[in-house]
């Protein structure tokens, strides 16, 4: 959560830890930590990339997207730097 926090921080992104949600139905239905499979369920405020009336893509879209894409590469580095880490797992 650290490092998906940081990438938010550092692209000037306010962060809070299950505040106002604590997850729910995604993560129940796809993590199983017992097993090995972790879920994280990410949130994006909808002004950040959509317009005023937050019906349309906004000015902000393409700083979202990239964004996203850093986090999810950050992730997936550190998962495959675990011990034992399969690739596409």
């Amino acid at each position: 959560m650290h490092r998906l926090e940081s990438e938010a921080t550092a692209a000037g992104i306010v962060t809070a830890l299950n505040t106002p949600y604590a997850g729910g139905h995604v993560l129940d239905r796809h993590a199983h930590p017992g097993a090995g499979v972790h879920a994280i369920q990410i949130e994006f405020d909808r002004s950040l990339y959509l317009d005023p009336a937050l019906d349309q893509p906004g000015d902000g879209l393409a700083a979202t997207a990239r964004l996203l894409r850093q986090m999810i590469d950050s992730i997936a580095d550190e998962a495959l730097a675990l011990p034992g880490a399969i690739a596409a797992e």
